[in-house]
């Protein structure tokens, strides 16, 4: 079946309910603000043995690039460059199953800003394990595929930098665009999917790049802005970096639950209203009138 909703048991009082999906966000944030900056330390939980790796690696460059001087020779910056594409390569490969995990983690807390964005209590106890004993398989996969692309993606501009040429320039790009502008946005449209609906990981696919097809300017859009904390821990400056890498990974319940909130309107407009009519504008009062997050 193509869209066959996780439903909760619970229902609740249509009369209490807020109008538009923004109403939602500050509903919750209003009441369950601090519950939030613990989910935010759970997710830091996951993200640790990545956060680690990648210290270890930065600590290392940092190291090689303090031997290079003035005087140094070009045989001997080429050795530093090398030693340096291939710490990131194999960086990237360490992070393979240590990004696994990470999804795996992230597949616990779907469940629980899935209840959120509709209203639903929420019990962590409960809700966290399940949410990881219902979703991990597919986000597994999820995380294998992204983080698979991402080796294949530092391969490709490390390789490229030591080719000539602006075919090679651009050619060892191509990953990295795809990863970000068309496999990214459709992988964050999964994350939602999943918890949401019982499907197999394919129809969630099928649904997720129909979902981004329909709407990719906008999602784009809102990917870019919500992903503005991560690019700030790619600054310079070693101990800066870092600290933005932890903060921007702690604020990721927080934007989970913008785009999840943000997805169901998209959801409620394209599938839900025809296709999955208990889903359609749950968590709202049932009126008509277009949705604007």
């Amino acid at each position: 079946m193509l869209f066959k909703p996780k439903l909760a048991k619970e229902d609740f009082q249509e009369s209490s309910l807020p109008k538009t999906r923004t109403e939602v966000f500050w509903d919750v944030m209003n009441l369950h603000f601090v519950k939030f900056l613990f989910y935010g330390l759970i997710i830091l939980l996951f993200y640790l043995p990545i956060f680690f790796n990648r210290l270890a690696s930065d600590a290392y460059i940092l190291g090689l690039k303090s031997t290079i001087t003035e005087a140094s020779t070009a045989e001997e910056i080429n050795q530093v460059t090398a030693s340096i594409a291939g710490n990131k390569i194999t960086t990237a490969l360490i992070d393979v199953p240590l990004i696994v995990l990470f999804f795996v983690g992230l597949s616990g807390m779907a469940r629980i800003i899935k209840r959120y964005g509709f209203l639903e209590n929420v019990y962590f106890k409960y809700d966290f394990p399940k949410g990881i004993k219902q979703n991990s398989p597919q986000f597994i996969l999820i995380g294998m595929t992204y983080a698979i692309l991402r080796l294949a993606s530092e391969y490709a501009l490390n390789l490229s930098s030591f080719l000539e040429g602006n075919l090679f320039f651009v050619l060892g790009r191509v990953p990295s665009v795809l990863l970000s502008v068309i496999l990214g946005p459709i992988g964050f449209f999964m994350t939602v999917c999943i918890p949401v609906y019982d499907n197999s990981y394919t129809t969630n696919l099928k649904m997720s790049t129909l979902l981004y097809g329909r709407s990719i300017l906008k999602t784009l859009g809102v990917s870019a802005l919500l992903l503005i904390p991560f690019f700030f821990g790619f600054v310079e400056n070693f101990w800066i970096s870092t600290i933005l890498r932890l903060v921007s990974t702690f604020l990721i319940p927080f934007l989970m639950l913008i785009f999840f909130l943000y997805s169901f309107n998209l959801l409620d407009e394209q599938f839900n209203k025809t296709n999955v009519p208990q889903l359609y504008r749950k968590g709202l009062i049932k009126e008509e009138g277009k949705e604007i997050l």
